[in-house]
């Protein structure tokens, strides 16, 4: 299935970048204090880790719905028709939000494509490290959509 595909591709983006982040700072430290030699330029390896982690990360949360959620009125309440109509509601403000954000970003790479910044020292295109944030939002609104239809054809949506 589609979402077992992107969710090992997620998992492989996630491992690469962390382990990238790990490399960059320890190798930086150890140029820099055991052989005074600055690691110019690191730091835009770096943006690029940070930025597909943390957007790749949030999409993979979203995948797994781990996100931090604060879901009083069903611990209070129980299943309800309220907490129901409230859980559809929540959804929908969640898919909402996404597809603006998602069309920001969008806004933000077409931009970026047209402008052509580059980093100062590796002349890297910022496009590389803001597409994390395409690609991540693109994501999130793929699994709340599919949330959101899980939910309301009475499916489970946690697998």
């Amino acid at each position: 299935m589609l979402l077992r595909k992107l969710e090992l591709a997620k998992r492989t983006i996630l491992i690469l970048c962390n382990l990238a982040i790990m490399l960059i700072v320890v190798a930086s430290f150890l140029a820099r204090y055991l052989f005074a030699y600055d690691l110019y330029g690191a730091e835009e390896f770096l943006l690029i880790a940070a930025f597909w982690l943390y957007f790749i990360g949030a999409a993979f949360g979203s995948y797994e719905q781990s996100h931090i959620e604060a879901d009083f009125i069903q611990s209070m309440v129980g299943d309800t028709v309220v907490t129901r109509v409230l859980g559809y509601l929540r959804d929908v403000i969640e898919l909402g939000v996404l597809i603006v954000l998602t069309y920001w970003s969008w806004l933000l790479i077409a931009f970026s494509i047209e402008r052509w910044p580059v980093s100062p020292g590796w002349k890297i295109p910022l496009v590389v490290p803001q597409s994390g944030i395409l690609v991540g939002f693109i994501l999130m609104t793929l699994h709340a959509s599919v949330h959101f239809w899980r939910r309301i054809t009475g499916r489970p949506t946690k697998e």
